[in-house]
């Protein structure tokens, strides 16, 4: 099953990762053109990525999160 998820990120890695929604991304859209630090992020992925990169961010591994997120999505992109 394939899963449309949100994400920030800044320097340390991916911070927060939740399902789509219109409201959530015009949150994190409005977060980074007021904050300069992050970047906004939407992806594509599969359950096992999905739990894998959930599992990530418990232990707060935020940049191996990040570029799990990158390399294991299916579709991937910035918020704009």
């Amino acid at each position: 099953m394939m899963h449309v998820y949100l994400g920030l990120a800044d320097c340390y890695g991916l911070k927060t990762f939740l399902p789509e929604s219109d409201v959530l991304q015009r949150r994190f859209v409005q977060h980074v053109q007021n904050d300069g630090q992050h970047v906004a992020v939407w992806s594509v992925l599969d359950s096992e990525a999905l739990a894998t990169i959930q599992h990530l961010l418990d232990i707060a591994d935020y940049r191996t999160a990040w570029r799990y997120l990158q390399s294991h999505s299916a579709h991937f992109g910035l918020l704009l």
